[in-house]
């Protein structure tokens, strides 16, 4: 029993493992998918007046329906993959209780005496219920790892935020400084005036 409960959880961490190695990097081009959307949709309803004087507007909702399109079809393999998880663990739990009253059945057929009988069949009830519970707690890592996907790559773009220079240094933008030191020089303006017809 304790060789078939092993097998079973290495299995489960093997599925969870592969599962996170696919889903991880979906999960990280979503964010981008996702920032695609709402630039496209930015720029749509700022830029209305130029989409609709170029007649452009097709063109336009192309761009977005594509945007949009890889977004879905992005997340829809993502959340396929990790809909596996559920459906593996319950495989592994019926395969756990079916390996131990296997293995059961054989030690009670194999013992002599029936109180030795009923002994290995009360040990087999208890175990199977012990496994079933060592079982819950691998399967409630699931939960972790169905979030840490999603979890990671929005730290990542915290981090990303966080991270990011500022770009005004003392009031004034990086650069502006050393813009005044190569340009120099002075402007001087002579007879220059400005008027509009009919104004004094």
């Amino acid at each position: 029993p304790y060789v078939a409960i092993g097998l079973v959880v290495v299995c489960v961490l093997a599925v969870i493992a592969l599962l996170i190695k696919y889903a991880h990097p979906r999960f990280r081009r979503m964010q981008m998918l996702t920032d695609e959307v709402n630039r496209s949709m930015r720029e749509n309803m700022t830029g209305m007046r130029v989409i609709r004087a170029y007649n452009a507007e097709k063109y336009q909702m192309d761009v977005y329906e594509k945007a949009n399109f890889n977004l879905m079809d992005n997340e829809r393999k993502a959340r396929s993959v990790l809909q596996l998880m559920p459906s593996t663990n319950q495989f592994a739990n019926n395969a756990l209780t079916v390996a131990i009253y296997c293995i059961g059945a054989y030690l009670i057929l194999k013992a002599g005496s029936p109180a030795e009988q009923l002994l290995i069949f009360t040990d087999m009830v208890v175990f199977s219920t012990y496994a079933a519970k060592m079982l819950q707690g691998v399967s409630s890592l699931e939960m972790i790892f169905n979030m840490l996907p999603r979890a990671s790559t929005s730290a990542e773009r915290i981090a990303q935020i966080l991270n990011t220079d500022s770009q005004i240094v003392n009031g004034g933008y990086r650069g502006e400084e050393a813009d005044k030191e190569r340009t120099g020089g002075t402007v001087e303006f002579r007879n220059v005036s400005f008027g509009s017809p009919g104004t004094e």
